[in-house]
């Protein structure tokens, strides 16, 4: 056991609401724009992700924790959702954040910043649905000058901050509270006065108009640790909300434990039609012998002693004789790296660009109600052809299925085992075998001997029944033959092929 250690002295820290996983039949999971937009993050935070536990995201090199709700009894939708992805190395700890929203859900911001303002600093991200203005204070202008009064002499004075500035005037209910929020709890919003944003973009586009809405919010002691802030690049064909994002300066070191036998794989081998003969002449040879005579000769106390030797004269026989096949090693810039969908073709390509050429007009002419059509009635016509061309490959795919199952199983498998490939949703949780072996052995506390004759009698009908009757032909010596002869030279079942050529005069 080793043990890395690591300086770490910034983190990357991002919240992006998706608006949903899903967009008419789409499927943003397995867009690679949407991954590359979300994994060079250090912690990101996907916000109003509308899917199950099952639907949810997977990130190599992150670990996930997903919070779903329910589909609604009315629509059978789902609503809300927060997906939060923290890389491996960090270690999450785990939010009291509540899946109940009964109470309102700045008292519930209001309570959490009580509880963890006494354990460290608070950083807040989100889509909050507030606008709070422009140049409106979030902290008492001139504290300092209470300090003359003996009431006030314990409490600390909020800091003179630049002016926040806003490209969103409008001032709403939702942004008066929290801006009170603010002055009260000593936390400071970063948009529109920290760098990378001293103009407060917008965050939020719609086809009724533009708005901020979506912040990171800091303790006032942390602000000397943001390096910056950034609204990131609009796309419309993913969200109606543009990503935030904010760095900080830390200076930690990541600890990792890394096992040298479990990190090293075991070798393998490539294996031909020559390699028996090889094999054996290694086996042969007289320095593996001696140590095949030295392990005869050896008493051993144990068994594991005698096989690590049997093993070790195995596998230096290997080395003298075969060629070790290579490991190939991965890139780590490549770990969540999805390739474009087959379906994607040239038209979607020229739309995609056209779409972002007018998103950055839009985002310069946010205003101009002319600009804002013209956008929403691109992005309208991109999602119906992606939908439209989806459902086209869909229905190609499925075709193409019916055919192969008949005419070309191998191809048939193939095609399927590709498909598979083009998901990236979240496998299963990594579950301890002792969870397993608890929930099966609960499972069968009934005892053995108890019969259930209606599954008897329902086994014996299935039996009668004729299921999958494209198998239920005798195979002849002739396509045994034929398959043999389509074996890929240099695989496994080459060896077959060739033992069947020696002996084919006597099978024939």
């Amino acid at each position: 056991m080793c043990l890395k250690i690591a300086k770490k002295s910034q983190l990357h820290i991002g919240c992006w609401n998706i608006n949903g996983h899903k967009n008419k039949g789409f499927d943003k999971y397995s867009d690679p724009r949407f991954v590359n937009e979300i994994c060079h993050k250090d912690i990101i935070c996907l916000i109003e992700t509308h899917c199950s536990l099952e639907e949810s995201l997977s990130l190599d090199g992150f670990t996930p924790v997903h919070l779903t709700r329910p589909k609604s009894k009315g629509t059978y939708k789902r609503s809300g959702g927060i997906s939060i992805f923290v890389k491996s190395e960090l270690r999450p700890e785990n939010s009291s954040y509540t899946k109940s929203l009964q109470e309102d859900i700045f008292d519930l911001i209001e309570k959490d910043i009580s509880k963890y303002s006494d354990t460290g600093k608070i950083l807040l991200a989100g889509d909050l649905n507030a606008r709070t203005g422009t140049q409106v204070l979030d902290f008492i202008n001139n504290d300092e000058s209470l300090d003359n009064i003996p009431v006030f002499d314990k409490i600390s004075p909020d800091l003179n901050l630049p002016v926040r500035y806003s490209m969103d005037e409008v001032l709403s209910t939702r942004g008066k509270s929290l801006n009170e929020i603010c002055i009260q709890s000593g936390l400071r919003i970063l948009n529109g006065r920290t760098p990378g944003d001293f103009t407060g973009q917008l965050t939020c586009y719609t086809p009724n108009g533009s708005s901020v809405v979506d912040y990171f919010i800091a303790s006032e002691n942390l602000m000397e640790n943001i390096l910056f802030f950034k609204v990131h690049k609009f796309l419309g064909e993913l969200s109606d909300h543009c990503q935030i994002s904010v760095m900080l300066k830390i200076d930690c070191k990541i600890k990792n434990n890394v096992d040298d036998k479990t990190q090293i794989p075991p070798s393998t081998y490539i294996w031909d039609e020559t390699s028996p003969q090889e094999f054996q002449t290694a086996l042969s040879s007289n320095k593996i012998q001696n140590k095949i005579k030295e392990v005869n000769d050896n008493v051993y106390d144990n068994i594991d002693n005698f096989v690590s030797d049997l093993n070790s004269i195995i596998t230096e026989a290997a080395d003298i004789s075969l060629k070790l096949k290579r490991p190939k090693k991965k890139n780590p810039k490549h770990l969540n790296k999805i390739r474009q969908p087959k379906w994607f073709d040239i038209s979607l390509t020229g739309l995609r660009r056209q779409l972002d050429s007018k998103e950055k007009l839009l985002k310069k002419l946010s205003k101009d109600p002319i600009v804002r059509t013209s956008y929403f009635s691109l992005l309208k016509l991109y999602r119906k052809t992606r939908k439209q061309k989806l459902k086209e490959f869909r229905r190609s795919v499925m075709d193409e299925l019916d055919n192969l199952h008949e005419n070309n199983p191998n191809k048939y498998w193939n095609l399927l085992k590709d498909l598979s490939k083009d998901t990236n949703k979240s496998t299963s949780p990594d579950i301890p075998c002792n969870t397993w072996f608890d929930y099966f052995k609960e499972l069968n506390k009934s005892k053995i001997n108890t019969t259930d004759n209606n599954f008897i009698n329902r086994f014996k009908q299935l039996e009668k029944e004729k299921i999958f009757s494209e198998l239920d032909f005798q195979i002849n010596d002739k396509e045994v033959i034929t398959a043999i002869y389509t074996l890929m030279p240099r695989s496994h079942g080459h060896l077959i092929r060739i033992e069947f050529e020696s002996n084919a005069n006597r099978i024939r």
